[in-house]
């Protein structure tokens, strides 16, 4: 990076990022996640200098990669937001007590445990409870992204067959 560089993305920095942080607080009525992804924008501009300082237009450069983090952002929360399942793991006093008292939740965390084998029930929680990406999965497991997808797909299909009515959580 050049001294020429340096000052202009200190320029861009100081110019720009009260208006990205506007821009995405807009967006996102989130003011943590909008700073994060403000920074995470002029994180990329700085990776990308030599891109941004050739740009006929780096404000637009910046405004377009930060929409496209905002985008990805709801994206992920709203497939987030569609996966929550209550996937805390029981202890057996815990799930005896709850068997008693005829807590469902306990009761169908317990019977998926038995419903699934060992090794889905894990894939499960990790994608459930842990939040891990079909990505993070797919790398500990050496398999592609689409096969994590698809293990998850019959591993919810079952559930759904499996629970008929509680279909809409799986």
């Amino acid at each position: 990076m050049t001294a020429e560089q340096v000052e202009f993305y200190d320029k861009l920095v100081e110019k720009n990022y009260p208006l990205l942080y506007r821009y995405a607080q807009y967006w996102l009525h989130d003011p943590s996640a909008a700073e994060v992804l403000a920074f995470d924008t002029l994180h990329e501009a700085f990776f990308q200098i030599d891109t941004v300082f050739s740009h006929e237009n780096p404000e637009g450069w910046l405004f377009q990669t930060l929409k496209n983090k905002i985008k990805h952002h709801l994206r992920t929360a709203a497939r987030n937001s569609r996966r929550r399942v209550s996937m805390e793991e029981p202890d057996a006093m815990e799930a005896t007590a709850a068997a008693q008292a005829g807590d469902e939740t306990h009761l169908t965390l317990l019977a998926i445990q038995e419903l699934l084998p060992p090794e889905e029930y894990e894939f499960l929680l990790a994608v459930c409870r842990d939040r891990e990406s079909y990505e993070t999965l797919a790398e500990r497991y050496g398999a592609t992204v689409w096969a994590c997808r698809k293990r998850m797909e019959r591993i919810r299909r079952r559930l759904r067959e499996e629970f008929p009515e509680r279909r809409e959580i799986f």
